[in-house]
């Protein structure tokens, strides 16, 4: 009502139609039918997850503050869990990605919103057994992180990555560029970013892993 958004679940959605007959003919003058329909992620890749779920989605709107609380990191253990499946959907998401198309279609989506042509990454020609090199590149950079312990080391001794890597979701829109998750379109048309959960319960995890790591406790 106030013009605000409160959110959304990008292609996810529902409702109710109602069609209403009076007249005459109709038993006691009127006669009501109702159907909801429904939109959904896709099902025709059943063996990929999307790496901002429906409960990602939903818990970013009605819980988003919690993993800021100075207690909600008490079961360690899980949170490394909720991390490591986090990278395993990010490479599940990049397995059903071409990089190759998307970089070519992030360079128009920059001329349109700043003039500036250039693509995200250095398009790479296409060679014979590797017709998509973009694609292949980011798969298998990618592919390291499915080892948790690999990632925990990285981002730990080096934790200015995670601004470098990470697009920032209450950072003002910008143009296509190789922030993760890269190449992507997100609802509002401007590059794609994981929710604000996802990003403050990662920076609470960094913190950690990060402390650990100094003191000599990982």
């Amino acid at each position: 009502p106030d013009g605000k958004s409160l959110g959304c679940l990008d292609d996810s959605n529902d409702g109710l139609i109602t069609v209403t007959l009076t007249g005459t003919a109709v038993a006691e003058g009127k006669l009501t039918a109702y159907a909801r329909y429904t939109c959904c992620p896709q099902d025709f890749q059943p063996d990929r997850r999307p790496f901002v779920s429906i409960a990602d989605g939903l818990s970013n709107l009605v819980k988003r503050e919690e993993v800021l609380e100075s207690d909600f990191i008490g079961n360690w253990p899980e949170t490394e869990k909720d991390i490591a499946d986090l990278m395993q959907r990010v490479r599940e998401t990049m397995e059903a990605s071409n990089l190759d198309h998307q970089n070519l279609r992030s360079k128009l989506g920059n001329e349109a919103f700043s003039g500036n042509p250039d693509e995200p990454f250095d398009p790479v020609a296409p060679r014979p057994g590797h017709p998509l090199p973009l694609t292949e590149l980011g798969r298998m950079n990618h592919a390291r992180f499915l080892a948790y312990e690999v990632f925990k080391q990285r981002l730990g001794q080096r934790p200015e990555l995670f601004k470098q890597w990470i697009r920032n979701p209450l950072a003002e829109p910008q143009p296509y560029d190789t922030q993760m998750p890269a190449l992507m379109r997100g609802s509002d048309s401007a590059p794609m970013y994981i929710t604000q959960r996802q990003y403050y319960l990662m920076q609470k995890w960094l913190e950690i892993v990060k402390n650990s790591l100094e003191n000599g406790d990982v």
